[in-house]
């Protein structure tokens, strides 16, 4: 949900309510305008997900993508080894498993 539908479902939020007024629009403690809403979510944007640019963004792309790549590989060598009927192909694969980990 982005910032103005946010702001669309809060004022039918207090629209519901059973002594609303027109007033509760013009006051910001009860409904705030699009730039507060704005300023608050890139604030618990940076905080909780990380920087949009800059050099955060590059570090954590890579790291995802790595342990990303890790588990997908680690999950087919541990399929490989199930299927194997050499014993040798299994003992290769587990070890090579077990290093992954």
């Amino acid at each position: 949900m982005g910032i103005t539908e946010s702001l669309t479902y809060h004022r039918d939020q207090l629209e519901l309510h059973d002594d609303y007024s027109a007033s509760w629009l013009a006051d910001a403690t009860k409904y705030p305008k699009y730039r507060s809403v704005e300023y608050w979510h890139s604030v618990w944007r940076t905080t909780n997900l990380g920087p949009r640019m800059g050099d955060g963004v590059a570090s954590v792309s890579i790291t995802f993508l790595l342990l990303s790549l890790l588990l997908t590989y680690r999950l087919y060598i541990y399929r490989v080894a199930q299927k194997a009927s050499c014993w040798f192909i299994r003992a290769i694969t587990l070890s090579i498993a077990k290093r992954l980990s």
